[in-house]
């Protein structure tokens, strides 16, 4: 659905954030035609390539499903390999199970549990590097971010989301919820940026 003017207009307009939430679901075009997704990996790379060529230092986040039915190891080193090579943001990883009603129940469960859980743990561990990596990138730089109100797990500390969507957290000072605030990458974890 991403068209090369929903990029140009990404690229060129200054109120539009440098964020895009781009499902891939699998990095393996088998496992993708049997997903009933009508793009390839090349064309999910292309696409990619476009976005970041127009706006540099978008942010990407992403749905992964492991263990669909008839996914095979090749075809997971596939997606890990797509993990890789696109450097996302965030990614949101499922494990996959039998929904009722779906085209895919015709399809079976035949990867196992265990198999499944071990391919998520090994995809949730790279991602989590990858984010770390990307997150690191804003320490000591300026960021400018919408401030949302208190940290859940801090309220002493106020938090908010940067134009790449990573949250951020900071001392309150004199903002208020839906302020914009310029601030200073201080630290960062594959959660967290914390800001001055």
């Amino acid at each position: 659905d991403i068209s090369d003017s929903m990029i140009d207009a990404i690229g060129e307009l200054p109120k539009v954030c440098e964020y895009l939430h781009f499902p891939l679901q699998s990095g393996s075009d088998r496992v993708l035609r049997r997903m009933k997704r009508y793009y390839t990996r090349a064309r999910y790379m292309e696409i990619v390539a476009k976005m970041r060529a127009k706006k540099p230092g978008m942010a990407l986040s992403t749905d992964i499903i492991v263990g669909f039915p008839g996914e095979t190891r090749e075809d997971f080193d596939q997606t890990l390999s797509a993990l890789k090579e696109v450097q996302f943001d965030m990614a949101f990883l499922f494990k996959y199970s039998v929904r009722k009603v779906t085209p895919a129940e015709k399809l079976g469960d035949d990867v196992p549990k265990k198999e499944k859980e071990a391919r998520h743990l090994e995809l949730l561990n790279l991602q989590n590097e990858i984010t770390l990596q990307r997150n690191l990138a804003s320490v000591g730089q300026t960021v400018e971010v919408l401030v949302e109100g208190p940290s859940q797990s801090n309220p002493d500390r106020w938090a908010g989301r940067t134009r790449e969507n990573k949250l951020a957290v900071f001392p309150q000072g004199t903002a208020k919820a839906g302020d914009i605030v310029r601030l200073k990458g201080e630290e960062a974890t594959a959660y967290t940026l914390r800001c001055s």
